[in-house]
């Protein structure tokens, strides 16, 4: 285990850690073969042993998209890692309250802080997270502390509270102790190893940045991906391809597709998992165009150290 005062940085990489451009060439070959390469969908393949990667998280009326996507990741990977044994989730809360390097410190709400995503995996990687669900979800340590609400902006048959009502107010401090039945006392679920940035601007267009971050998913479970995009303009059943914002905003990527275009040609596109509940887009999903991802980062992890692809 890595000592708590151990500085570690998420490297930045052209393919996963093990892997060079001809594990890649092989990769798709071999993905092209079992038709895995146009189409892949995590939901179908490790629904049943994992559930969380079925689920749709709700960050409510909060800016902390930050911590619930990473953790959601953390969670999915952790359950694909253990073959479906371990299905413990990890807490936002614990990051949101713990982790001081994670956010920004010029507001006491912890709603209204600027986070920093990168941090929250070294957080994973140094010191550890907790357990913790859904709200109110008692079945590990810290639930997520923040209600949900209604980001559908087009709906007026949900029962939630509207999220325009304005930032909901959260001040809690680090506590060692739980919110959840259980455990009673914080306990640390499975550490990584190490983290790592799959694309940057140098691989926005490169086919190969593409089959990285398909192996990655494939081998080891959901990407972290930071994406500018204003979600609200999102109508279902589409391929999301807007910038109007240059706002970020953290989400999960669980497969990929293609499907045939108006004109013909061939749409690719990321199977994405957003943080607004299962009232928004396709159940809690959307699909995002393949040349969306190269802005500005995605982020996955390992619990192992193998130098293998």
């Amino acid at each position: 285990m890595f000592s708590t005062n151990r500085v570690y940085a998420c490297k930045t990489l052209d393919y996963p850690p093990g892997c060079d451009g001809s594990d890649i060439n092989e990769w798709v070959k071999e993905a092209k073969k079992y038709g895995i390469h146009q189409n892949y969908d995590l939901r179908k393949v490790w629904g049943s042993k994992c559930p969380s990667v079925l689920e749709i998280s709700d960050q409510g009326s909060c800016n902390t998209c930050w911590a619930v996507a990473v953790t959601a990741v953390l969670t999915d990977r952790l359950c694909i890692f253990t073959d479906g044994e371990t299905k413990e989730r990890y807490s936002a809360a614990d990051v949101m309250t713990c982790c001081d390097p994670c956010s920004s410190k010029d507001t006491t709400n912890i709603c209204a802080k600027q986070g920093k995503h990168r941090q929250v995996w070294l957080r994973w990687i140094n010191e550890g997270i907790t357990s913790g669900g859904f709200y109110k979800d008692e079945s590990g340590c810290l639930p997520y502390p923040i209600p949900p609400c209604n980001h559908n902006l087009t709906s007026d048959t949900s029962s939630l509270k509207s999220c325009s009502s304005g930032l909901f107010t959260y001040s809690n401090t680090c506590s060692n102790d739980c919110d959840g039945e259980s455990p009673s006392v914080k306990k640390l679920l499975l550490k990584g190893k190490r983290c790592y940035l799959l694309r940057r601007d140098s691989l926005y267009r490169t086919v190969k940045g593409e089959d990285s971050i398909k192996m990655e998913i494939f081998k080891r479970g959901p990407v972290h991906a930071v994406i500018n995009a204003n979600l609200t303009l999102y109508v279902p059943g589409t391929i999301y391809n807007s910038r109007e914002t240059d706002r970020p905003h953290s989400v999960r990527i669980v497969g990929w597709g293609e499907e045939q275009g108006t004109k013909g040609d061939i749409q690719k596109y990321w199977i994405v998992a957003n943080l607004w509940g299962k009232e928004w887009g396709m159940d809690g999903f959307f699909n995002l165009t393949f040349n969306y991802i190269g802005h500005p980062e995605v982020i996955a992890g390992q619990f192992e150290e193998s130098e293998t692809c």
